[in-house]
């Protein structure tokens, strides 16, 4: 099965800027399959992606920890951006 999803991802990949929002929605089903089959010690580095691509498919992120901490993380880098952007 893991062939078969790589293929499909590398497939989606190489369309590059042509691809449509429903081959993105795929890619992003595909990277979440691809991210079960690793093994668990393998996946804790992927956590940002498991996120979009769970994210990718629901309308809000509300039950995973991992997944309000990530945004927490983006929120906090976004304000700094801007606090750096009006001071200066």
């Amino acid at each position: 099965m893991k062939p078969e999803i790589t293929m499909k991802i590398e497939r989606l990949i190489n369309k590059g800027a042509h691809i449509s929002e429903e081959e993105t929605r795929t890619l992003m089903v595909l990277a979440r399959k691809e991210l079960e089959l690793l093994e668990e010690v393998k996946r804790i580095n992927f956590l940002t992606l498991k996120l979009f691509c769970d994210w990718n498919l629901h309308t809000k992120i509300d039950t995973s920890i991992e997944g309000l901490k990530t945004i927490a993380r983006i929120n906090d880098a976004l304000t700094k951006v801007k606090s750096s952007i009006d001071i200066g």
